[in-house]
């Protein structure tokens, strides 16, 4: 790549959404104007300039403006505020970056130590637990999973519709790369896919992640109120979507899945959970029956999920052979670090749970 792909560097003036080719030109003209302007010095020239330059700004207030506006309407009518409230989350400059940490009483402002203060937080809280103590679940008998075939036309379908602008993982291959060659990868892909799942073998670079943190609430000098967001290698992404895919047709064909779980299901959401509950509370109203509830939150649930007892829960819902051994190799072993304003701390073992960022990852923490 770095010697057959020619790259550039663009300015960040133009990382704007509403800056398009039109705009783009006008500067182009504003900059000759000036270029003139500055080489004949004549006043006739600088007044050109002058007047042109604030038609040019008016001109991109305009279209920003519209930029907004359209974004507004197109919310209004589809009910999506995403891009809305993205585009408002991007414009505040006081939550960008990673705030100073308290640590021990000291507050660090250093990125590198802000790392470490946070790869030390998020490897605290994994779960060590004594596997001659872990139980397993006693019921119906399902049937084992279909064996998987990863075919050639599926992960070239995969590779086509990569989302471009999403980040690399710590293998440094873009998506770009990926979705571009994606007829010339595919076979090789699928040939490397279908030997992994085979051996139960993942290779050690996609058990590697670069955890992102993300602020959840509370004080943002704190350690403990940050969240680990794990950047993983795009191709093991894609094997986990074809293992997803299968593992989901699994759990709805035999119904395995409890109707009243709407998270992470297709055509599920917490709108749908939301509606059946108001749903249910109006209509015991009605009855004049009283009602009792009881809100649980299962604190770091992602990360101390214990592995042996996710792997005997995925072996009770019939999900065994070849796909459990390539879920037992993708979970242990596992090593992470914390890039912080592209500072990275030493690397940590990961001992529990499963890593949030991941395709794999709501499936198994929810379903299972």
């Amino acid at each position: 790549m770095d010697s057959y792909i020619p790259s550039k560097i663009t300015s960040s003036r133009f990382n704007m959404p509403w800056f398009n080719n039109t705009l783009k030109r006008l500067c182009n003209k504003k900059q000759r104007l000036f270029n003139k302007a500055k080489r004949t010095r004549k006043a006739q020239h600088w007044e050109q300039y002058k007047s042109f330059k604030k038609d040019l700004l008016k001109a991109i207030r305009r279209q920003r403006w519209c930029y907004i506006n359209d974004m507004l309407q197109v919310g209004l009518d589809q009910g999506d505020s995403k891009p809305f409230w993205r585009y408002v989350r991007a414009q505040r400059q006081d939550t960008s970056g990673i705030s100073p940490l308290l640590h021990q009483g000291v507050l660090h402002t250093d990125s590198l130590t802000k790392a470490k203060i946070l790869n030390n937080q998020f490897m605290s809280v994994f779960t060590v637990e004594d596997p001659s103590n872990t139980t397993y679940l006693y019921g119906p008998d399902y049937p084992h999973i279909e064996d998987l075939t990863i075919s050639r036309d599926g992960v070239e379908k995969r590779l086509r519709n990569l989302n471009i602008t999403k980040a690399s993982g710590p293998d440094s291959i873009p998506c770009r790369f990926l979705k571009e060659l994606s007829f010339e990868i595919a076979p090789i892909l699928s040939a490397i896919f279908q030997q992994s799942l085979k051996d139960g073998v993942v290779p050690s670079d996609w058990k590697n992640a670069d955890v992102a943190p993300a602020f959840k609430k509370g004080g943002r000098n704190l350690a403990e109120n940050y969240r680990p967001i794990s950047l993983t290698c795009v191709c093991c992404k894609i094997l986990e979507h074809i293992i997803s895919s299968h593992i989901r047709h699994h759990l709805d064909n035999y119904n395995i899945i409890s109707s009243f779980q709407h998270g992470f299901r297709k055509f599920f959401s917490c709108e749908t959970q939301l509606a059946v509950t108001i749903q249910d509370l109006l209509s015991f109203r009605d009855k004049q029956i009283q009602v009792d509830m009881a809100i649980l939150d299962f604190s770091k649930a992602f990360d101390t999920v214990p592995h042996k007892r996710l792997l005997g829960k995925l072996s009770f819902y019939g999900i065994k052979g070849p796909i459990l051994c390539w879920i037992e190799a993708f979970l242990v072993d596992r090593i992470q670090n914390v890039v912080v304003e592209g500072c990275r701390s030493p690397l940590g073992r990961v001992q529990s749970g499963v890593p949030q960022g991941t395709v794999l990852g709501p499936l198994l923490s929810c379903y299972t």
